[in-house]
């Protein structure tokens, strides 16, 4: 009753049929009838069905109690059958992850016999699975002789219940081809029988990025050590220290052997200890260093300039790991450069105190000028201009006015020699009102408008300054003339916190400085 979920008493007394209307069309009728006239037994298993889960099963076991009488036995069978149809629904879904892995799976008994592989192993091998399954792997010709042995060793291991790998193996495929492969077994239970499962993974391609890795590693490695510069690998911190130094690096620092270069902190190669944290900062902050100079010591003690370049090495938290860098010893450099530094310095002041002398020179010609032949042309120019009252025949006042005409060019001409050597009023006024002068002049005498612009705040020039300021000016104000074409120029005068700037523009037609840099080279001039 509780199986069925009905009440016996409706039925007592019934045939079949009108007890249970909806068999008595199957087979049910003729059977019980069978075993009550016959004798024999007959089971039969119902299962209900919900949403395509069981939700309901008995078994029903029917046999002969005496000659036309039988019986039947229900069993609630419930939960066998939902753990069964589980059990069916996991094998399944390990059958599918078995046949769709990428690696290749396979199965052996103990004697090394293969039972079952899925196509992974298949296609690895380049056999078809019916001329794999039932065969040794230790006599078949995937192996050779040497890995044979190797393999009976790990199989013994899985006979005592432990599994193996990773192990790297060469399989021998069907067409002669060979493939690396990494091989795992477990030992396994299935139906109360150790089998073993087998993961093979194909490794050529790891194979080949170690073996690519280890050439660039040794190319690296050939590259750093026939360097002439330092290269260096250098942990954090106070207490860090060059753990990976090439000879070049070892040669500076006058260090016999890396493993004696590690008995030192990183700090005690820095002539002053603070600088070391410095550079730390600084790679701390940015992550690089470039042509950082810097004092540093040699093992000896001996201080030399280093010109260093360096960058971080972080883990996967963002800590610093270790410093790479490259150094290289440039102290004989950096004098050459001073050296150099000091020869233009001192041609400069050559070339300055050279500008001086010169213009000291044309200032005494042009007061020369001034003082005795415009004086004396002044004379004569009074002279003429004296004779010519008292001549009075009209030829010779011709004369006299030709020879006044010529002595008044003179005169000119003398003045404005007397201004191009030495304008009084670059003197006088200062170089401002000098330049001014020297724009009007320009733009009276050729077809070119100039402007001047003053934001000088009124700036006080000694008088060298002014001499070599205006000379530059000026020869650069002749080159506009000469070269450009231009139309206006304009030259101002901009002071600011530290700085005084003169800039001369013009809207002439400019030149291709990239092209006239190939020409300098290739005529072998400096500019």
């Amino acid at each position: 009753d509780k199986i069925l979920g009905i009440d016996n008493t409706q039925y007592i007394g019934k045939t079949i049929e009108k007890a249970f209307p909806e068999i008595s069309k199957t087979e049910i009728p003729k059977r019980f009838r069978a075993i009550a006239k016959m004798g024999g037994f007959w089971k039969k298993e119902n299962i209900v069905y919900e949403d395509n889960l069981i939700s309901g099963a008995f078994e029903n076991y029917n046999f002969q109690i005496s000659e036309g009488m039988m019986a039947s036995v229900f069993t609630e069978i419930t939960e066998r059958k939902q753990a069964e149809e589980n059990l069916k629904s996991s094998e399944e879904r390990l059958k599918i992850l078995f046949e769709s892995a990428p690696d290749a799976y396979y199965l052996n008994d103990l004697k090394g016999n293969l039972i079952d592989g899925n196509q992974a192993a298949v296609d690895l091998m380049g056999y078809t699975k019916e001329k794999l399954i039932g065969k040794s792997f230790l006599k078949l010709k995937i192996l050779s002789v040497k890995e044979i042995l190797k393999a009976s060793k790990l199989l013994l291991k899985n006979v005592q219940g432990k599994g193996t790998g990773p192990d790297e193996f060469i399989l021998n495929r069907k067409d002669g081809s060979q493939v690396p492969v990494e091989i795992r077994t477990y030992p396994v239970k299935i139906k109360d029988e150790t089998v073993v499962l087998g993961i093979a993974r194909d490794i050529t391609k790891r194979k080949k990025f170690i073996t690519d890795l280890m050439e660039r590693e040794e190319k690296y490695r050939t590259l750093t050590y026939n360097l002439n510069v330092g290269v260096y690998r250098s942990t954090p911190g106070a207490n860090g220290k060059f753990i990976e130094a090439n000879p070049a690096f070892l040669r500076i620092f006058e260090f016999r052997s890396k493993d004696e270069l590690e008995r030192f902190k990183a700090v005690n190669f820095y002539s002053d200890p603070l600088d070391r944290n410095s550079i730390e900062e600084k790679l701390t902050s940015k992550g690089f260093l470039i042509n950082e100079e810097i004092k540093m010591r040699k093992k000896d003690g001996t201080i030399f300039y280093a010109s260093i370049s360096a960058t971080v090495a972080k883990d996967e938290s963002g800590e610093i790991i270790h410093y790479d860098g490259i150094i290289e010893d440039v102290t004989e450099e950096r004098k050459t450069r001073e050296d150099i530094l000091t020869y233009q310095s001192n041609l400069k002041s050559l070339t300055n105190e050279l500008l001086v002398t010169e213009e000291e020179a044309k200032r005494r010609l042009a007061m020369t000028l001034h003082d005795k032949l415009l004086q004396s042309l002044v004379l004569a120019n009074f002279k003429s201009s004296e004779l010519n009252k008292k001549v009075e025949k009209s030829e010779h006042k011709k004369i006299l006015n030709e020879i006044t005409s010529f002595i008044t060019e003179a005169i000119n001409e003398s003045r404005n020699i007397t201004y191009e050597l030495s304008p009084p009023v670059l003197y006088e006024m200062g170089l401002i009102p000098a330049i001014s002068w020297k724009l009007d002049e320009m733009e009276k005498n050729n077809k070119i408008k100039t402007s001047l612009i003053d934001q000088s705040n009124s700036y006080e020039f000694d008088e060298k300054e002014q001499i070599i300021l205006y000379r530059t000016i000026s020869e650069l104000l002749q080159n506009v003339l000469k070269h450009s074409k231009a139309k206006e120029v304009n030259v101002s005068f901009k002071q600011f916190t530290n700085d005084y700037i003169i800039t001369i523009s013009d809207n002439g037609r400019g030149f291709d400085l990239e092209a006239m840099r190939e020409k300098a080279v290739s005529q072998k001039k400096f500019g």
